[in-house]
């Protein structure tokens, strides 16, 4: 049996659901904001000092890490009071901005480009921009002998973009109206001929991205169980796709096409029969997956991303023990397989591409909450490493702080980790306020990032914990499978029993405040109904609150790829759990509500706004105030993400810390 739910709400917040973005709820909006300043008023004094801490600790000028090109060298840079920065490139003796983006931007307060690409000949510069939040951008090329844009390109485009290895082609990908990733496109650079569509994925479920090889483009078409990718030779005037090993449920792979003795293959990271995945070697485009050779043999609880060949070393990205890692070894020879993992501890590592030179070097870019963002390079033979960049901060000692791991046992026996993050001088003994953070959706892991908000926030006494719940994907792909659709309870029974246990051991239960974006929204909103009485706050970022509403309309936002993490509502079952833990559907009773805090931007195309403001208007409809809800409605530009702008994210962060330190 199937059902509508949406057909069948009769509350009296339905008409906020207003797709058209209309005067009603317009008004709405910006009455929200109003109320909001005007009772944030009294917090403003702190927020100010958070923010001028904070900037105290940037370089008015500050330069990127740069990468070649030819013979070109190319860097992000910020001068005094760019919000935004600029992108330059040095040759001989002269140095000069290329692209502006403070003044791309214009009037606007956001500005984010999705890509910014190079092409191998030096000719053209692709980027694509948006000044909106809405996430859908506009393509450019630009010439870079003449610094001028040559043509807007496309104006519905999404992230992911590649050059040809000849530099003619430029290839980026297309959304349609809701914002599902969907077409592949081209364009032959400079010669303003129609642009090609080189292939169109009709299932709504599967979305298309595309990545760069140095054997051509491979274009992945990915639901959240399923997958098929294809290699395409990105230089040929006829577009052709291989199929790696076609599209069967319950397969996922990310493949990569090498070239040994001159016949093309791939490396192939497959889960089939390895739920957290193993490297094989295909050696023809179409073979069936049981003719492939193990290269790596699957482990449990350590995940297999990507696979590539760094000269003759195989080189993998991996996680395991939520840390991510990088695993090599000599091609031939998985015997020698060695592990490389950041020397930012308990911090994140990535790979960073073109910065380095040379067959047997990869750059790993590094950070974490403690330690602010710098690259190495690693000599794959030796493994030592060199250190390319690092970005320095005014005014901070690093051995001021503490990072800690740790874990307890949750109520289904289950162990679960969480960090510690605090100043030397705050004590665990029960007496300090503390900022609780989670996400647990998606196989998805928020890597820690260096914030200067953040350490005023520790600077303060404050505790921040980071618990890594189920559904996320610290600890391999079962911790995702065993947090999504009829087990995502277990994200927030995670939480919660983390949340009480640091309450009765480390930090003063009556102070602890928690935080989550997006789908983190949506955990510390059920967190915020299920055990309100454990929290003195609840800051909820863009949340996920309404999800059976949302779910039941097959054209809002990628929704159909999301049934395949939450549940689908029109099917009696999925419907029963998701009403369980709804935060739209579960409010916690009026007088032991929490503090509540919540951030949304009219321009959100991931979660949008009518969510938390339906929330918001239920919550004050069953007896909360405008000073127990707090609703920071955004109607100028702005996205799902923290503000863009080198200044503005600073601003908005402290005034979510500004409230956790009066609500604390």
């Amino acid at each position: 049996m199937t059902m509508n739910p949406a057909e069948k709400i009769s509350d009296d917040y339905l008409w906020l659901r207003d797709k058209s973005r209309g005067p009603r709820l317009l008004e709405h909006l910006r009455h929200e904001r109003r109320e909001y300043e005007r009772q944030f008023r009294r917090l403003r004094l702190t927020a100010d000092a958070v923010r001028l801490e904070a900037v105290a600790m940037l370089h008015q000028q500050e330069d990127g890490a740069r990468w070649k090109v030819g013979d070109t060298e190319y860097w992000f840079a910020y001068d005094d009071g760019d919000q935004f920065g600029a992108l330059k490139r040095a040759r001989a003796d002269s140095e000069e901005v290329i692209l502006d983006l403070d003044d791309l931007a214009g009037d606007s307060p956001y500005c984010r480009l999705a890509f910014c690409e190079v092409s191998p000949d030096s000719r053209f510069l692709a980027y694509a921009i948006d000044v909106s939040g809405s996430e859908s951008y506009s393509l450019h090329l630009r010439k870079l002998d003449e610094l001028s844009d040559d043509w807007e390109v496309d104006d519905q485009v999404y992230y992911g973009s590649a050059w040809s290895r000849d530099g003619k082609w430029i290839w980026w990908i297309r959304h349609d109206e809701s914002f599902r990733p969907y077409q592949l496109w081209r364009a032959a650079a400079g010669t303003r001929e129609p642009l090609e569509l080189a292939y169109e994925e009709k299932d709504v479920r599967f979305h298309l991205s595309l990545r760069e090889s140095s054997e051509g483009m491979v274009i992945s078409a990915a639901s959240r169980l399923s997958c098929e990718e294809w290699i395409v030779d990105d230089c040929s005037p006829r577009i052709g796709l291989r199929s790696v090993a076609g599209r069967e449920p319950g397969h996922v792979y990310n493949a990569t096409p090498i070239r040994r003795h001159g016949d093309l293959g791939c490396l192939v990271i497959s889960n089939q029969d390895a739920t957290d995945f193993r490297l094989c070697y295909c050696a023809e485009l179409g073979d069936d997956p049981s003719s492939w050779v193990t290269l790596i043999d699957h482990v449990p609880g350590r995940r297999l991303h990507h696979a590539e060949m760094v000269g003759e070393f195989v080189v993998v990205e991996v996680r395991r023990d939520v840390q991510p890692r990088i695993l090599r070894f000599p091609w031939g020879h998985p015997e020698e397989l060695t592990e490389i993992s950041s020397d930012a501890v308990d911090g994140t590592l990535c790979r960073t591409k073109g910065i380095t030179e040379g067959n047997h070097e990869i750059a790993l870019e590094q950070q974490s909450y403690l330690d602010p963002p710098f690259i190495q390079a690693v000599d794959l033979t030796s493994l030592k490493r060199r250190e390319l960049w690092r970005r320095d901060v005014s005014g901070y000692e690093r051995s001021d702080f503490v990072s800690e791991r740790r874990s307890a046992i949750v109520q289904d026996g289950t162990e679960v980790d969480y960090l510690v993050i605090r100043h030397v001088s705050t004590n665990l003994d029960g007496s300090a306020p503390c900022l609780y953070y989670g996400y647990g959706a998606w196989e998805t892991v928020i890597e820690p990032t260096f914030d200067p908000t953040l350490i005023s926030l520790l600077r303060r006494g404050v505790v921040m914990v980071h618990a890594y719940v189920r559904g996320g994907g610290e600890m391999g792909r079962s911790w995702w499978l065993e947090g999504r659709m009829d087990k995502k309870s277990n994200s927030f029974t995670d939480f919660i029993d983390i949340g009480e246990y640091i309450g009765t051991t480390i930090v003063d239960p009556e102070r602890i405040v928690i935080r989550g974006r997006s789908a983190g929204g949506l955990l510390v909103g059920a967190a915020y109904s299920l055990r309100p009485d454990l929290w003195a706050g609840v800051i909820a970022e863009v949340p996920f609150v309404d999800p059976i509403t949302t779910m039941s309309d097959p054209e809002a936002p990628l929704v159909a790829v999301e049934w395949e993490e939450w549940g689908d509502p029109r099917r009696d079952q999925d419907l029963a759990w998701m009403k369980k833990w709804s935060p739209f559907e579960n409010l916690p009773a009026a007088n032991i509500r929490p503090r509540l805090l919540i951030t949304s931007t009219l321009n959100d195309s991931r979660v949008s706004i009518w969510e938390p403001a339906r929330w918001a208007a239920k919550l004050r409809g069953t007896g909360s105030t405008f000073e127990g809800v707090m609703f920071r409605a955004n109607v100028a530009p702005g996205a799902h993400a923290v503000p863009e702008g080198r200044f503005a994210g600073i601003e908005y962060t402290s005034e979510i810390f500004a409230w956790m330190l009066d609500a604390a």
